[in-house]
């Protein structure tokens, strides 16, 4: 309680009273703590096919070069891979079971009370992935695939599938924590990604929030899936240092991402040459569109006024809805690990940094979309809104009064 009260007198001190009735407002729409733990592989576990050998094939062979051998009898204490839906025996379904929807599987019934027994469904149907999305996280957990080959497909068909989706499948058993995160390999996505880099980090398992950044895409962006890992902001960690590190293995220095929630100012897409001109003559680490959370720790070290606008220089940012990182930002993603700063979200991790560079903009250029809710925590991103009102309206104090001391330019 005294806990609670001390939280909510620092929100009321920096975000005002209408950021304390915003947090009120927008609950999470559920508890992380009730959100129950991904199902648990061993090296050895039953495999049930429910009519599709071809794709019980591929599965098995995936599996196993992967350290996981599949037999066609449940294991004891171990989640047994449906392949298909059983139609005829559902009741072959047991508690925490995984589920892969067959290529035929189009009336799934996602009502059933079988269905609730699942720890995990891997499904591939559009308009059914759409509907999960509406459901409260928690079992099952769900898992999106590229579409599947039609299940009549040639045997050539299912290995080109393995071969062309083995990060989609190998993001599978990351959800699971059966592989680390060193055996996810963005680097064939990027090596065919124009340049400069500029990726969208979104969920397959959240279209709606997908379908909300294509509507103001750029041909230039390419979609990235991200990783989901539990908690949520583990999986996002692992995102950016994967992403970083793959950007450094091709020799990139540079590298833009945003997240699928980013709203653009107008402006921003034609003023990127320029604020990486900027970036390049202020030495600056990386840009940030947004500091979610410019606190008394945040200082500004220069302001600068270029094509109308200000920019500040500053000693870190916190949020990582839209920037654009040079090399020493993305070696410090990159060296990002979950036991080591376990705890740590990684805009925080990346804002320790000593001595980092920071450049941005006030006004700022990007904004989160208050219309969605955030996939980390299940709450609508509006409330956000007054936590970023008050960190764009101090750093503008802070700015200035760098000017009066002499830090204009």
């Amino acid at each position: 309680m005294k806990k609670a009260i001390g939280k909510s007198l620092r929100i009321l001190r920096y975000e005002g009273l209408t950021g304390l009735l915003r947090r009120l407002r927008y609950r999470p729409k559920i508890n992380p703590d009730d959100i129950p733990p991904t199902p648990q592989l061993a090296g050895t576990i039953g495999l049930i096919d429910h009519g599709y050998p071809a794709l019980t094939a591929m599965v098995t062979r995936f599996l196993a070069s992967h350290g996981i051998t599949a037999q066609p009898d449940p294991v004891a204490e171990q989640p047994t891979l449906h392949i298909g839906w059983p139609t005829a025996t559902p009741e072959a379904i047991r508690q925490g079971d995984i589920l892969l929807a067959g290529p035929d599987d189009h009336d799934l019934p996602m009502d059933a009370p079988e269905i609730a027994l699942l720890a995990l469904i891997l499904d591939h149907d559009p308009d059914r992935i759409r509907q999960w999305e509406q459901r409260p996280t928690g079992y099952p957990h769900r898992i999106v695939l590229p579409p599947l080959p039609p299940a009549a497909a040639a045997p050539q068909a299912w290995q080109d599938y393995a071969q062309h989706n083995d990060l989609a499948l190998r993001r599978c058993l990351f959800f699971c924590d059966w592989i680390p995160a060193d055996q996810i390999d963005f680097t064939p996505v990027l090596r065919s990604a124009p340049l400069p880099l500029q990726l969208c980090l979104s969920l397959p398992e959240t279209p709606s929030r997908t379908a909300a950044y294509r509507a103001s895409a750029s041909s230039d962006d390419l979609v990235i899936d991200a990783l989901l890992r539990l908690p949520g902001w583990t999986g996002t960690a692992y995102s950016y240092q994967r992403l970083a590190r793959a950007a450094l293995d091709l020799g990139h220095s540079e590298m833009l991402v945003f997240q699928d929630d980013c709203a653009f100012d107008d402006r921003l897409r034609d003023l990127l040459p320029m604020i990486r001109e900027l970036m390049a003559e202020t030495g600056a680490d990386m840009f940030a569109g947004i500091v979610t959370d410019a606190d008394a720790s945040v200082r500004v070290r220069k302001v600068i006024r270029r094509d109308g606008l200000d920019f500040a220089i500053l000693n870190k940012s916190v949020g990582l809805t839209f920037n654009i990182f040079g090399r020493r930002a993305l070696e410090r993603l990159a060296s990002w690990d979950e036991v080591t700063h376990r705890g740590q979200t990684i805009d925080r991790f990346l804002s320790q940094t000593q001595d980092l560079t920071v450049l941005t903009s006030v006004p700022y250029l990007a904004r989160h979309r208050s219309d969605l809710v955030s996939t980390l925590w299940y709450f609508s991103n509006a409330r956000y809104d007054r936590m970023i009102h008050t960190s764009e309206r101090r750093l503008r104090r802070r700015m200035k009064d760098s000017r009066k001391t002499g830090g204009a330019a």
